[in-house]
């Protein structure tokens, strides 16, 4: 009997250390402590006979194997996390032009811009390529423009407006019993041969492409299926055309603010913020025709108002500003165009950088032109309609008759608009010209013009005056004021 229970334990210890090896395999299992059998086996012989020892129960073995479930749920639970913490919830890209259009709305309300008489207006157009495109700071200025432009739309749209609509339902219902039979119209292409060519039916292969050809007709042409034709049986359209026109010449109209942004991925866009107020206006039209402005305010040189020794901020302004220096009004125009020579030869580098600086300042000099005069004409034509067809379908190959539906949306735009100016621009200044060399690898180059009162009398002082014939002494035409005022666009003036 002392044998016998000898032997029970040592196999109970001997399957609690096969578990406890089993658990040690798995990597991310805790290992299993052997059995408390195992080590009560030198006190088996110390046992008195009478004493019995109970033996391990199936339930005191169980809690040594009911761990492993638990513990492969928990290797799940890890691996999952494991993939988690590798791969991270790729974040949305932002849409740039969406971004701009918020950060726009805020700026405005932020800067109270529509007050003291102020119309304010804006726009955002995407640059057409990324910013590692190598001519992405053309796509800028590009872009920039048709911002304006579709700022100066809303504009010209709110003050000169011609607008026509036309409505238009075209209702077809054909209810005839024999609404969906087709006539049988006799086929211009028979001729005939048409009796040789069902003979020839029973040649195949080559016997029957030959036998056509003998009879000069195409086998391809013989081969094609009749196209399918349709009848229209019901047809409800409905038609919404608008077309809008607007022209006016008008001044005034000045570049507020600029905005530029760029997502994750390099795609970028452009918004402008433009203002128009009668008093802007007054500037303009004393300006274009050589008057000095009805505003007395004067403020500080524009080498203290504007960053021209800065190219990275000059690089962010485009369009207009209209601000007060020591002299009072005086417009600033800016211009930019980019060098996209990659050339290694520095005498290359420079003739494309020379031209790209005719480019920057021929777009400073329109700027100023636009914003003493500028007649813009537009165009925009729309067409909505909604449209339900139901018609029968009689295919060409096999000559089954089928009824079809179709629903359609037509949604069009067609949008012209045109800008011109024409101005003569006595004593307009370049105040600087600035490079600049971009985190990505573009070479910006940029045109800064102002054009005032004062410029427009040392133009004239300098070319316009008469010879000096005596001692006559020369007319003084303005005496300029040097009070301080205004660092920027006066909000409260203009």
């Amino acid at each position: 009997m002392k044998n016998i229970f000898i032997s029970f334990v040592v196999a109970a210890s001997f399957l609690s250390s096969a578990f406890a090896v089993c658990a040690e395999e798995t990597p991310p299992v805790q290992s299993v402590q052997p059995a408390p059998s195992v080590q009560t086996m030198p006190q088996v012989e110390q046992t008195q006979p009478t004493q019995s020892v109970q033996p391990i129960s199936s339930n005191e073995q169980n809690q040594n194997v009911q761990p492993q479930p638990v513990v492969l749920k928990n290797i799940a639970e890890e691996a999952n996390s494991a993939a988690e913490v590798q791969e991270p919830a790729k974040k949305p890209v932002k849409d740039p032009s969406i971004e701009l259009t918020n950060k726009i709305n805020a700026f405005i309300i932020q800067k109270n811009l529509r007050s003291n008489g102020r119309q304010i207006f804006s726009g955002i157009s995407v640059i057409n390529q990324p910013i590692s495109h190598p001519d992405y700071a053309k796509y800028r200025v590009f872009a920039y423009e048709e911002a304006y432009l579709s700022a100066l739309t809303t504009f010209f749209k709110s003050v000169a407006l011609d607008i026509k609509a036309e409505t238009e339902q075209k209702v077809f219902n054909d209810q005839s019993s024999n609404r969906a039979k087709f006539e049988e119209e006799l086929n211009e292409e028979q001729t005939s041969f048409s009796s040789v060519i069902d003979k020839t039916l029973a040649l195949t292969g080559a016997k029957l492409d030959a036998a056509l050809k003998e009879y000069g007709i195409d086998p391809a042409q013989y081969n094609a299926a009749p196209a399918d034709q349709k009848k229209t049986m019901l047809s409800n359209a409905f038609t919404q055309k608008t077309v809008q026109r607007f022209s006016k010449s008008l001044g005034g109209v000045t570049t507020l603010q600029t905005f530029f942004m760029n997502n994750e991925e390099g795609t970028g866009a452009v918004g402008v913020i433009i203002a128009y107020s009668p008093k802007i206006e007054s500037v303009a039209e004393a300006l274009k025709i050589g008057k000095k402005p009805a505003i007395d305010k004067t403020g500080k040189p524009l080498a203290q108002l504007l960053p021209l020794d800065n190219s990275e901020k000059l690089s962010t302004m485009l369009g207009t500003r209209l601000l007060i220096d020591e002299y009072g009004p005086v417009i600033v125009a800016f211009g930019q165009w980019a060098n996209s020579s990659v050339s290694e030869d520095p005498a290359i580098r420079a003739e494309y950088r020379n031209a790209a600086f005719e480019q920057a300042s021929a777009m400073a000099f329109k700027e100023i032109s636009a914003f003493l005069n500028q007649s813009y004409t537009a165009e925009i034509e729309t067409e909505r309609s909604k449209i339900l067809n139901e018609f029968a379908v009689k295919e060409g190959k096999t000559g089954m008759i089928t009824e079809q539906k179709e629903r359609e949306i037509i949604d069009k735009v067609f949008r012209q608009a045109q800008a011109h100016t024409s101005s003569y621009l006595q004593g307009a200044q370049t105040l600087t010209q600035w490079i600049y060399q971009t985190p990505e690898g573009h070479e910006m180059v940029g045109v800064v013009v102002s054009y005032s009162f004062n410029d427009i009398m040392q133009a004239k002082t300098m070319f316009d005056k008469e010879p000096h014939t005596g001692t006559q002494e020369v007319k003084k035409e303005y005496d300029p004021s040097y009070e301080e005022g205004a660092v920027t666009m006066d909000l409260d003036t203009f």
